[in-house]
């Protein structure tokens, strides 16, 4: 088994220096303390999926969070382990943008192999500049026998426009489009659930809503129009899946959506270092259910569903 993972830096608080002393060991010479950086909260999405679903890869999306007192965070290691235990990979992935930041969150991208039946196991460590190396935290991913008698829909390529936003864009809820591809062979899909996270696991929402015009449609792509609030400056991990008339869930997408701060006039905002909040807003993301549904074989347009559901 074969896993490839990206990383990139998503979210992070503005830099916090610390006064540390000189490095010698004499008494009149203060000992520069240690601070071991520190994860939690380690989201994964999906967190299930069909053996050889994807071609034999699935596409994972992770958020780390993270605390160095020190603000040199370097580096990211990610251990993944197949269904026998064995290591599959390791990777370690430097951490530029970090530098000067003391809290924050990460986020992952890997590509996780399906082909074998069982539970892989994902291990994620930071190392600051001093070699303090932080816990380790882990993740799952199951890999599960598909029953062959039935026929799930297949979903692929979720993009939203904008990827991002700027804080209180849009007077606070900035809209957002979101289309991805399906297939079912099936032809009886028959509705649509998109659930949001914030990067500490607080649920922003999950709504089902209902999708018609799909009845005979074996292929196509949906398209929505969610509304996400932009007062805080934070990253959203958001998933889509559908169910078809057998009460079959299709596979998980997700990706994440970043609201960044506002840059200073005449300058443009870096989006790879963001400030994050103590604690997440309970505002919910809301999802304006103008549902059309394109295909590329047979079918007609969805009908439009509802004007505004709060999730």
């Amino acid at each position: 088994m074969r896993a490839v993972g990206l990383l990139f830096l998503s979210l992070a608080l503005p830099a916090l220096f610390l006064a540390c002393g000189g490095r010698g060991a004499s008494p009149s010479t203060p000992v520069a303390p240690s601070h071991a950086p520190g994860l939690s909260s380690f989201l994964l999405s999906p967190k299930a999926s069909a053996q050889g679903a994807g071609g034999g890869k699935v596409n994972v999306v992770g958020l780390l969070n993270f605390t160095d007192g020190g603000g040199d965070l370097t580096d990211l290691t990610l251990t993944c382990y197949d269904s026998m235990g064995a290591v599959a990979s390791t990777m370690t992935s430097p951490l530029p943008g970090a530098d000067g930041t003391t809290a924050g969150t990460l986020t992952v991208q890997l590509g996780l192999s399906t082909a074998a039946v069982g539970d892989v196991r994902i291990e994620a460590s930071a190392t600051d500049a001093r070699g303090a190396k932080s816990n380790t935290l882990v993740g799952m991913l199951l890999i599960e026998t598909a029953p062959s008698a039935l026929h799930s829909p297949c979903l692929s390529d979720l993009q939203f426009t904008p990827a991002s936003a700027a804080k209180d864009a849009g007077g606070g809820r900035v809209v957002v489009v979101g289309s991805f591809k399906f297939s079912d062979a099936g032809g009886d899909m028959t509705s649509f659930t998109l659930s949001g996270q914030y990067a500490d696991g607080y649920t922003a929402g999950v709504l089902t809503c209902p999708i018609s015009g799909t009845a005979g449609v074996t292929e196509g792509l949906i398209q929505f129009s969610l509304g996400i609030p932009s007062e805080f400056v934070t990253t959203f991990l958001l998933e889509v899946s559908t169910t078809d008339q057998q009460g079959t869930r299709s596979n998980t997408l997700a990706d994440t959506f970043r609201i960044t701060p506002l840059a200073p006039s005449g300058t443009t905002p870096e989006p790879e270092v963001l400030p994050m909040i103590g604690n997440e807003p309970e505002r919910p993301l809301v999802l304006l259910m103008r549902t059309e549904i394109s295909t590329s074989a047979g079918g007609h347009p969805g009908t439009p569903q509802g004007t505004q559901e709060t999730m």
